[in-house]
């Protein structure tokens, strides 16, 4: 007889009231507010060859998405319930795929395929301002776990270090003249959904947006403790990119992630830093090339793991090519140089400074 996870039954529940409540406490209390209903999801297979053929089929460390080596596989496959009105929005998506069992390890087991669920309320009659409650997607960062959504076929090594999701709230404040976004959260922490256990401390962080039609500036802060009480670990971030459209067929970013860290039990502070560049060119309305140049620097494994007693401090280069097949389906190949500074990389017996690799991947989006 299989026994119930009595624990994994109540936080379905607690999910589902989260779903449910805001849409029948509208529907009583408004109910000539029509409430719109949404469904959507996403899918991106791959195969990613890596020259290095490591022995285990897994890409460096440092590496969340599309980190699997010579195999056919599913990146992300989710799937998305929404549903909003004037005062309220509600959202529940579930997720499935390496990327979600390389980046969510660390997730209790009946959290780890939570895309998104959280629950919006407007607070004022006339600005656009909303309190949003649960899980959401990050707050920096101009890439996402959403592929088709990015320029290039793989994430950054920035991105992969960095948050896809944040739990917590969120306060939301748009202008009227549509330019400018701000932005408070409380947070459990760096892309966690529960807190660290012994640590009783919120994390912070906040996001301003100015946006034009050919234009786009973000300024994104993260500080919060990712340590205990007694040894605190402080974690400082900030994360700027640029967005510009030049003409009708190019796109151009620029971004820069600076973090500092702080141990209660060292006596230096340790950085890290990650400059890159994204460039998109139209070559036709199914046709588009996609290049991107990055540095990261993370010499005193600050945010990611030790890289074989060496530093990691690697230049990284990627070009790919993208074809609409119809508007929600594209097909995209890319390959990608990544040198280090030390020897980090697995080949065959031996470890190189030098990583190439090719991938082909699909997407869906419905």
């Amino acid at each position: 007889m299989i026994k119930p996870n009595i624990k994994q039954n109540i936080t379905f529940f607690w999910l589902l009231q989260l779903f449910l409540v805001p849409i029948k406490t509208s529907a009583q209390v408004d109910s000539l507010k029509k409430i719109h209903f949404g469904l959507s999801g996403y899918a991106e297979t791959f195969f990613l060859y890596d020259f290095s053929n490591p022995s285990e089929y897994i890409r460096p460390n440092f590496f969340v998405s599309h980190h699997r080596h010579h195999e056919f596989n599913l990146n992300i496959g989710m799937i998305r319930f929404s549903a909003e009105n004037k005062k309220m929005k509600t959202a529940l998506a579930f997720m499935t795929g390496t990327y979600v069992n390389a980046n969510l390890a660390h997730e209790p087991r009946f959290l780890k395929n939570i895309y998104e669920a959280n629950v919006a309320l407007k607070m004022s009659a006339k600005n656009d301002l909303w309190l949003q409650m649960g899980v959401f997607n990050s707050h920096i960062g101009f890439e996402s776990a959403i592929g088709a959504d990015c320029y290039t076929l793989t994430r950054s090594v920035a991105a992969d270090n960095s948050p896809y999701y944040e739990t917590g709230a969120r306060l939301n404040y748009k202008s009227k003249d549509a330019h400018w976004d701000w932005s408070f959260l409380l947070l459990n922490g760096w892309q966690r959904m529960q807190r660290l256990k012994n640590n009783n401390m919120p994390s912070f962080g906040t996001q301003i947006t100015y946006t034009t039609n050919t234009l786009v500036f973000n300024s994104s802060n993260y500080f919060g403790n990712e340590g205990t009480d007694q040894l605190p670990i402080w974690r400082y971030f900030h994360n700027f990119y640029m967005i510009k459209k030049i003409g009708t067929k190019s796109v151009f970013i620029a971004g820069l992630d600076i973090g500092m860290q702080r141990n209660s039990f060292k006596s230096k502070n340790m950085y890290w830093l990650s400059p890159q560049v994204v460039y998109r060119y139209s070559l036709s309305t199914k046709f588009h090339i996609g290049a991107r140049l990055e540095h990261y620097v993370d010499k005193d494994a600050a945010i990611t793991i030790q890289q074989k007693n060496a530093q990691l401090n690697v230049l990284g280069a990627s070009l790919n090519v993208d074809y609409n097949i119809i508007k929600n389906i594209l097909f995209r190949v890319e390959f990608k140089q990544l040198n280090n500074n030390d020897p980090i990389f697995i080949a065959k017996t031996t470890l190189s400074r030098y990583n190439s690799s090719i991938a082909g991947a699909f997407t869906v989006k419905f």
